[in-house]
C-alpha cells in the first residue's frame, strides 16, 4: 500500500510531524519514539500502509475519524485513542466533512510487543481515555522533548510511553515536567545547527562565532545534550534526510546535497550506519 497524504502537510504551520532518532543503545534499553507530531485534517487526509516495524498510538483531541484495522472498522471521536501494530495493514482519516484535530507518536522496543499483546488480545484497539488531561499532556511532552534537544528525551520519552500504556491498563494516568536548562549560548549552537546544517560546520567555527573557548564549548554541549557537536550536527543531517524522504520525491543525490553530505556514497554509507537500513529502503518502508 502506499501512504496517501492528500493534502500538504508541511504547508500547515500548525502540524507538527517530527522525526525522531534514537541511538542503538537506548532502543535496546528503551520504548523509543521513532517520529511524534499533531495534525487538523479533513476528509482529504488519508493514511495507509503496512509493513512497518513500528506501534502507533493517535489519541482525537477533537473532531471525529475512522480507523481501518485487521479487517475491521472503527468510529473515533474526542478522547479515543488507538494502539495498533503497523505491521498489519492499517488506514485512518477524517469522518466525510468533518474536521479531526490529533495527536500521535510512532514507537517501539523491547517492551512493546508484549503491551500490545496484553492490551488488544482479541480486543479493539481503541480505547476511551478516561483522564483526558493527563493523556494529552503525555503526547505533547513527547513531542517537546525530542524538539527542544533535551539530553534525558530518551529515558524520560520511554517513562511517557510507558505512562500512556499504564494509563491504558489501568485507566489512570499521570503528568510529568521535567526540564534541564541550558546557558544561553548553548541554546544559540542549537539554532545554529538546525538553520546552517546544510553548511560546514566545526567545533572552532561555532567557538569563534560565539567567542567561547572551543573547549569549554564542548565539554558544555556535551553536558546539555549528551552528544558531540559533530554527533549532533549528523544527527540533524540525518533527521532532515528523513523527512526529505517520506515527504519529498527528491533523488537520493539531491537529498544529500540538501543535507550538507555532498557525496552520496558517504551519505548513503553515514545513513545505513545510523539507521541500519539504506536511504531507499528507508523511503520505501514509509511511503509503499
Amino acid at each position: 500500500m502506499s501512504d496517501k497524504i492528500n493534502n500538504n502537510q508541511k504547508e500547515i504551520s500548525n502540524d507538527i510531524h517530527l522525526i525522531i532518532s534514537t541511538n542503538k543503545s537506548s532502543r535496546k534499553a528503551f520504548l523509543y519514539a521513532q517520529e511524534a507530531g499533531y495534525f487538523e485534517a479533513d476528509s482529504s487526509y488519508n493514511i495507509a500502509l503496512d509493513s512497518l516495524d513500528s506501534f502507533l498510538m493517535l489519541y482525537v483531541v477533537s473532531g471525529d475519524g475512522k480507523l481501518i484495522y485487521d479487517n475491521n472498522e472503527y468510529h473515533l471521536c474526542h478522547g479515543d485513542l488507538f494502539f495498533i501494530d503497523c505491521k498489519k495493514h492499517y488506514e485512518y482519516s477524517a469522518a466525510d466533512n468533518k474536521r479531526w484535530y490529533v495527536h500521535y507518536f510512532y514507537f517501539n522496543g523491547r517492551q512493546a510487543r508484549g503491551y500490545y499483546d496484553i492490551l488488544t488480545n482479541n480486543k479493539s484497539p481503541v480505547f476511551k481515555v478516561q483522564d483526558h488531561k493527563s493523556v494529552k499532556s503525555l503526547f505533547w511532552q513527547i513531542v517537546f522533548l525530542n524538539s527542544k534537544n533535551n539530553k534525558y528525551a530518551e529515558p524520560i520519552t520511554s517513562l511517557h510511553i510507558t505512562r500512556i500504556l499504564t494509563h491504558l491498563c489501568m485507566l489512570n494516568g499521570n503528568e510529568s515536567d521535567l526540564n534541564v536548562e541550558f546557558p544561553p549560548y548553548i541554546h544559540y549552537v542549537f539554532n545554529h545547527i538546525e538553520r546552517f546544517y546544510d553548511e560546514k560546520i566545526t567545533l572552532d567555527l561555532l567557538a569563534e562565532i560565539y567567542s567561547i573557548s572551543k573547549f569549554h564549548l564542548a565539554r558544555e554541549f556535551k553536558r546539555c545534550s549528551g552528544q558531540t557537536i559533530h554527533d549532533y550536527l549528523i544527527t540533524t543531517r540525518i533527521n532532515k534526510a528523513k523527512s526529505l524522504l517520506r515527504y519529498s520525491d527528491k533523488s537520493i543525490e539531491k537529498i544529500a546535497t540538501e543535507v550538507g553530505c555532498y557525496s552520496s556514497s558517504h551519505f548513503i554509507k553515514l545513513f545505513t550506519s545510523r539507521e541500519d537500513v539504506t536511504p531507499n529502503v528507508y523511503r520505501k518502508q514509509w511511503t509503499k
